[in-house]
């Protein structure tokens, strides 16, 4: 049988592989005509010095449709362009531009598209800031009210700006169809909103982000604000937010505020200083996050103690803001022994979440109280309707270390336990290594408080360790075992647990035979 996952990479593989298509013929009633035009060739001196802006502007400005402005490998001092209402342009050459300080405080794009754009493809540049947040220099962007379509960004190397590559439809007009791949950004800076972000994206549709490289940006690495059916596929990000952080929630991939459909696939982030994936609503309002799948992510080593994948909002929410989210197929680890204890998937709030086929791996425990996930958080909802329909299932959880008895494989908020209605299943999850190198184990599902919800079902397969006798802390389920360690004649073989709960009630289940 061939998933639907594997045919959603399957597609995006050959698409981020084949894009730029080949060129087709232009409509009847459009122009063929090509040109190519050098900037070298047209003056520019590629000095490092001498102010290119002047030429390149007019070469891009002069341009006919279907033309390509080269910029040949050289040293520009340049201003940044406009590229305004244009189809069918491509710049390219292997040139590297040097922002010049800009000339007012609004700061300036490498490259800004203006008014209807489509078509447009720039790749194979370096485009280098002067490293100061006040200079607000970008690569490419745009402002809200712009038509832009059909659009690839590929190839390129983009370093020491505050914003790297902007898609903004955020308060008006459109974009649509834009591909952003290949490229290589280094040290996005700015820790406060508005700067600090490598790919943003704000109200763009049917877009991908893909095989992108994004090292040491200072707020979010990719932050989707708004859009729909895009997609967040392959990319690979590393020390987010080093020299930085702050240890609060600043995920290296962020998806919030009014963002439907989108597919975040295959990404691995590693060495990330404050959080690796969120998915966000908004604090007030009616903007919400939903239709949205968390799949086949790898998140590892992390340098702080934030969450590796985040759901929810650290306020109290007036609105249900999460709806339909899928979190399945990632593998998230840590060494406990380099940060704090905290939860590596922790979901606040949401409605109709899938938690699924992921594996979790706690390594060199050593008395720390970390958990796998975390589910559910009663201080941030006003509702049941906040936390319903949770599936957590088929999860692997491994844990392992000198001592891990302080650990929780599942941690299940009050709210769930305790408030009748709140719909949530925990089942045919495995719980590897449940026994430390020195007998200690840690619980699988862990219920904070007695559990009086009806629509509450923990029904894991039953589950096997070994220890010295019975558990007295953790949350099992009937039918787990425990193997005795030190068996020993006309003494207990195994206990069997014969009502669920913390720690449930246990029975012997077989006696050693005597020695003859």
């Amino acid at each position: 049988m061939i998933h639907r996952a594997s045919i959603t990479l399957l597609l995006l593989t050959l698409v981020l592989t084949e894009w730029p298509p080949q060129s087709q013929p232009a409509p009847a009633n459009q122009s063929t005509t090509s040109q190519s035009l050098d900037v070298k060739l047209l003056g520019a001196k590629a000095d490092g010095t001498t102010d290119d802006t002047p030429t390149i502007q007019q070469a891009i400005s002069s341009a006919p449709e279907g033309s390509i402005v080269t910029i040949p490998p050289g040293h520009y001092s340049v201003s940044g362009f406009i590229i305004s209402s244009k189809s069918r342009l491509r710049i390219t050459g292997g040139g590297t531009l040097h922002l010049r300080p800009p000339a007012t405080p609004q700061g300036t794009f490498a490259f800004r598209l203006a008014g209807i754009c489509s078509h447009i493809e720039i790749d194979n540049l370096s485009i280098l800031g002067d490293g100061k947040v006040e200079s607000h220099q970008a690569g490419i962007g745009n402002m809200s009210g712009e038509t832009i379509s059909d659009v690839s960004f590929h190839n390129l190397i983009i370093q020491d700006l505050v914003t790297g590559i902007s898609l903004n439809a955020n308060l008006s007009g459109s974009y649509k169809r834009a591909i952003v791949k290949d490229n290589s950004l280094l040290n996005i800076i700015g820790t406060d909103s508005g700067s600090g972000y490598g790919i943003h994206i704000a109200n763009a549709e049917h877009s991908i982000i893909g095989n992108n490289i994004l090292t040491k940006t200072q707020r979010h690495a990719i932050y989707h604000g708004r859009g729909s059916y895009n997609t967040i596929c392959f990319n690979h990000i590393s020390g987010h937010r080093e020299g930085v952080s702050e240890s609060a929630f600043r995920c290296a991939i962020v998806v919030a505020r009014d963002s439907t459909g989108i597919n975040v696939t295959g990404n691995t982030i590693e060495g990330s200083y404050d959080g690796g994936i969120s998915i966000e609503g908004t604090t007030s309002g009616p903007l919400t996050v939903s239709d949205c799948s968390i799949t086949q992510n790898v998140l590892i080593n992390p340098k702080n103690a934030v969450p590796l994948i985040f759901c929810g909002e650290q306020t109290r929410q007036e609105n249900v803001s999460i709806r339909n989210l899928s979190l399945c197929n990632n593998t998230l680890e840590v060494d406990a022994s380099t940060v704090p204890a905290f939860p590596l998937l922790s979901v606040y709030f949401g409605n109709s979440v899938k938690i699924s086929n992921n594996s979790i791996h706690i390594r060199n425990v050593s008395g720390e109280p970390f958990s796998a996930m975390l589910i559910g958080h009663g201080t941030y909802v006003n509702s049941m309707a906040f936390l319903q329909d949770f599936d957590i299932s088929t999860n692997l959880i491994d844990i392992t270390g000198k001592d891990t008895s302080k650990c929780i494989g599942i941690r299940l908020d009050p709210f769930i336990s305790n408030t009748s209605g709140v719909r949530c299943k925990v089942q045919c999850n495995t719980y590897a290594n449940h026994r430390g190198v020195t007998g200690l184990n840690y619980s699988a599902v862990w219920l904070q408080g007695s559990s009086t919800n009806p629509y509450l079902e923990v029904s894991d397969s039953s589950s096997s360790t070994r220890a010295p006798a019975p558990p007295k802390a953790g949350y099992w389920v009937v039918g787990d075992l425990v193997y005795n360690e030190n068996p020993a004649p006309n003494g207990p073989f195994a206990w069997i647990c014969t009502k669920s709960g913390t720690p449930g009630t246990w029975a012997t289940l077989l006696t050693v035979g005597a020695s003859k």
